[in-house]
């Protein structure tokens, strides 16, 4: 896995998650719901941050991502003139310029220690309170995905070091 985590790959994949979010939102509802949340991004950075070999890598491979999809997404919706907020714009690009951020904490979750169980379960916490706060959720996909981030950040890790 950590082999496909590189920054030119991270690139590629936000473009493509660009492209089918945009795709989404216009062609099919229940796809268009779920890749418009907050929470199905979360899961993707945690995957993106926790599988990354160091830090700097988490750091730098999730600001890559985040960025290419921003720009995807925006210049699609551009593409084929549909609706767009810049109020959106605005938010999510501050978002993507802030992903190392994020990434660098979650990769404090691979420590162990009660600072690491605090922050896994402040991400837990804060993607169930989005989903029900801004998107009225939950619903069944919210439940999945909150789940599969609990996964993720309690799973057991072998060989991880502090890089």
């Amino acid at each position: 896995m950590k082999k496909l985590l590189t920054i030119p790959k991270m690139i590629i994949l936000g473009i493509i998650i660009g492209i089918l979010s945009k795709t989404f939102d216009l062609y099919t509802q229940n796809l268009g719901n779920i890749f418009s949340e907050l929470s199905i991004f979360i899961l993707l950075g945690l995957l993106i941050s926790l599988e990354s070999e160091t830090n700097m890598k988490a750091m730098l491979n999730l600001l890559a991502f985040c960025v290419s999809m921003v720009m995807t997404y925006y210049l699609t919706a551009i593409i084929t003139h549909s609706i767009y907020n810049y109020n959106f714009i605005m938010g999510w690009l501050v978002i993507a310029i802030i992903s190392p951020l994020f990434a660098y904490i979650t990769r404090l979750t691979l420590r162990r220690g009660l600072i690491s169980i605090v922050i896994k379960f402040l991400i837990l916490i804060t993607t169930l309170s989005i989903s029900i706060i801004v998107f009225k959720g939950p619903r069944i996909y919210d439940i999945v995905i909150i789940g599969l981030i609990g996964y993720l950040l309690f799973k057991e890790r072998k060989n991880y070091e502090n890089k």
